[in-house]
């Protein structure tokens, strides 16, 4: 089975990250969500050939902060932007 990142970065895989890495649900063909330990960070949507990293835990209202050729890139901006709600 080939997982969403391998699909994006057409049958390579990707990068590795850390084991603190965040969890990625597909949302739709071209959005997913990054998710944290208890909420959502932002979302990463594929358009074209670039990666728009969006932060914020409901995509209507997540605000763009980055773009990237690169899946694991765009997700490492999410990640770089994320503040928890305590």
């Amino acid at each position: 089975m080939t997982s969403y990142a391998e699909r994006l970065h057409g049958g390579r895989r990707a990068e590795s990250f850390p084991a603190s890495a965040p969890d990625v649900a597909i949302i739709t063909d071209d959005v997913c969500a990054i998710l944290g330990a208890d909420e959502t960070m932002g979302f990463v949507h594929h358009t074209g050939k670039v990666f728009v990293a969006l932060s914020g835990n409901e995509y209507d209202y997540a605000v763009e902060v980055g773009q990237s050729l690169s899946f694991d890139q765009s997700v490492a901006m999410v990640r770089q932007c994320f503040v928890p709600h305590r």
